[in-house]
């Protein structure tokens, strides 16, 4: 909810930026408020679904060029944080790894299953090829829905190395890998999974909002 009303009040505060100051900026500064002002709501209502991402990896053409200005920081953000030093992609087991976003020639050989968390990213064609491929888009620092989580996690077969990520493989990455380590059986609680993962990638958190979608999800992971 705070990310809703923060994302509205940035909108509102750019959309009343060409009226207070008057100049040649209101396009420029209408288009971004613009999407702040969806955001917003779509933060209030819990809808990833807002950049269109599709089932294959890719985003909805149209809604690029709504989202653009929004787009382009997060691309940017992205490109920067490469640069970090945290590795783009940490084996937690012989059957899990974590990670952020990645291009092509950084996905990990063993890796057999994908399952990519985030709703304002494309997947590139070249880390999904030759893999199975699940997206579950979630907004940053948000959930999905406790029922679709455990769906997702269920069709994971003990058999598949999985890659979980998001965007910087921390939030949403760290919401699904301990739902998976709960399914199966691999920790007995949300903390040993969440001191798990901290113990390989120091960076994984969660938000309220991703607490308390494990916390409902837990009688149906463990069954």
């Amino acid at each position: 909810m705070k990310h809703g009303v923060l994302f509205c009040l940035l909108g509102l505060l750019l959309a009343a930026m060409p009226r207070l100051y008057g100049g040649g900026w209101t396009f420029t500064l209408l288009w971004p408020a613009l999407n702040l002002l969806i955001l917003g709501i779509a933060y209030m209502q819990r809808d990833a679904a807002v950049f269109g991402k599709r089932s294959d990896g890719s985003l909805s053409p149209l809604r690029v060029v709504l989202f653009l200005p929004y787009l382009l920081f997060t691309w940017a953000v992205w490109h920067v944080c490469r640069l970090l030093p945290e590795p783009a992609a940490q084996q937690i087991n012989n059957k899990l790894t974590v990670g952020r976003r990645l291009v092509g020639n950084e996905r990990p050989p063993k890796i057999t299953t994908i399952l990519d968390m985030t709703s304002e990213f494309a997947e590139p064609a070249s880390v999904r090829h030759g893999v199975r491929y699940v997206n579950l888009p979630t907004l940053d620092a948000c959930a999905p829905k406790a029922d679709t989580l455990v769906t997702a996690i269920r069709d994971l077969q003990p058999e598949e190395h999985v890659f979980i990520h998001c965007a910087q493989g921390h939030g949403r990455t760290g919401l699904a890998a301990i739902a998976l380590l709960l399914h199966r059986g691999e920790v007995s609680d949300i903390e040993e999974g969440l001191s798990l993962l901290r113990s390989i990638r120091p960076g994984i958190g969660l938000s309220a909002d991703q607490r308390a979608c494990l916390e409902q999800c837990l009688p149906q992971l463990r069954s």
